[in-house]
């Protein structure tokens, strides 16, 4: 245990025992942005486009309406794409089925859990 020095306050002494660390990496000081710190002239944010709701051309075609064919292929792909991207044995063993048993739930043409999901988007 450390003796206090006889000051005034009693923290005068903890002032040397926490110095707070010091890297060689320089950081900007207040009211000087990162940027201006290296040289850069890029600004913090970016200025954000107003664009109209429906309107503007994208791809260059104009942005359709969703229906309930556009609805059943986004589906499909969505679950096509996550089942190529799951790990299908760590779920597996995480749910107590086998591995058949996801599989079977993905395929397409079956009464499984992707049909009831791509019935459900249609409004099925």
């Amino acid at each position: 245990m450390k003796k206090r020095l006889s000051s005034s306050s009693p923290c005068a002494g903890l002032e040397e025992d926490f110095k707070p660390f010091q890297s060689n990496t320089s950081t900007p000081e207040k009211g000087e942005s990162k940027n201006e710190k290296q040289g850069t002239s890029t600004p913090t944010t970016s200025p954000k486009k107003k664009t109209k709701v429906g309107s503007s051309p994208t791809g260059g075609g104009f942005n359709g309406e969703w229906n309930t064919e556009k609805r059943e292929k986004f589906m499909n792909h969505i679950i096509a794409l996550g089942y190529k991207a799951a790990n299908l044995d760590e779920m597996a063993q995480e749910l107590g089925l086998s591995k058949r048993q996801l599989i079977n739930q993905l395929t397409t043409g079956r009464k499984n859990f992707r049909s009831i999901a791509v019935a459900a988007v249609k409004g099925e």
